[in-house]
């Protein structure tokens, strides 16, 4: 009886998933780059056509730095094909520092270091600018006058960082918003997607979705080591070459994954780590077969 089946085609569906999550984030990826370059040179970046003016971006990312928060803003006219989440993500990792709020026509993301305020406040404030709805200035109002300590004021002049043109955008493939993957979980063999857009104004767990998948691939990590420990007495009671080698090979592609998964942050290296442990699990069906 093939005690690993199962959880082969769990494996399957979630490289799949992973295909798709990395496809996604590469495109968001390719121009991650170049926004910024524009947000560390002025705090906002405003695509072409996104309907908040630059003054108004500026005093914006003004009153998150006199609270104290190194708080960027991105505006985006074209829904990123990755979502919003994931393009902060990849807007995060080329800069030094900051968290990077973007704003886009059906999603609403972070990502980042916060200085003065926790991931709690942040996400409540993104759950209540979703629910609250509006424009590209009124979402991003919404979200700084939720985060307690905030002033707003009243005075909707020019902010006194420089406050350049509206930036040209680079192209972004994907504008047109059929794949919005925010978070992809597996749960009892099949594959959910769940998103998070201002359509639907559901904000929970959107900064979570690298998270869902890697702890998908954590169960696989249990599975695989329990699978070892049981079959070791078998295995060593065949007294068989072929298996011992097939036995030895899980092993070690077990523990090259195991090794790897705190460091794992990207799709691709969840991949990667789901085909290692794929190849485990089929050394360990073939040890299996000859028993």
């Amino acid at each position: 009886m093939n005690r690993r089946s199962g959880r082969i085609s769990l494996v399957a569906s979630l490289v799949a998933v992973l295909l798709v999550l990395g496809a996604s984030a590469a495109v968001a990826q390719s121009n991650a780059s170049d926004v910024a370059d524009e947000l560390q040179a002025q705090g906002f970046f405003i695509e072409n056509g996104a309907s908040i003016d630059p003054s108004e971006a500026g005093r914006l990312v003004a009153v998150a730095r006199d609270a104290g928060e190194e708080l960027f803003l991105v505006f985006l006219s074209n829904e990123p094909s990755s979502g919003a989440t994931f393009f902060a993500e990849n807007v995060v990792n080329a800069m030094p520092s900051g968290i990077v709020l973007v704003i886009a026509p059906e999603s609403v993301g972070y990502s980042g270091e916060t200085a003065v305020f926790s991931e709690t406040e942040i996400t409540a404030a993104v759950d209540q600018a979703l629910t609250a709805g509006g424009t590209d200035l009124d979402l991003a109002t919404t979200f700084l006058d939720a985060l307690p300590g905030v002033d707003l004021g009243g005075d909707l002049s020019p902010a006194t960082t420089r406050v350049p043109t509206v930036t040209t955008p680079p192209a972004e493939g994907g504008g047109s918003g059929l794949l919005w993957v925010i978070v992809i979980v597996l749960v009892g063999g099949g594959v959910f997607l769940f998103m998070r857009s201002r359509k639907s104004g559901s904000a929970s767990g959107a900064n979570s979705a690298l998270g869902k998948a890697k702890a998908e691939v954590q169960k696989m990590l249990s599975a695989v080591a329990n699978d070892l420990l049981e079959m070791e007495t078998e295995v060593r009671a065949a007294n068989d070459d072929r298996v011992d080698q097939f036995y030895e090979d899980a092993s070690a592609a077990y523990s090259k994954s195991s090794e790897a998964f705190d460091a794992a942050s990207t799709p691709q290296q969840l991949l990667d780590l789901s085909n290692g442990l794929e190849l485990a699990i089929w050394q360990l069906d073939s040890a299996e077969a000859i028993l």
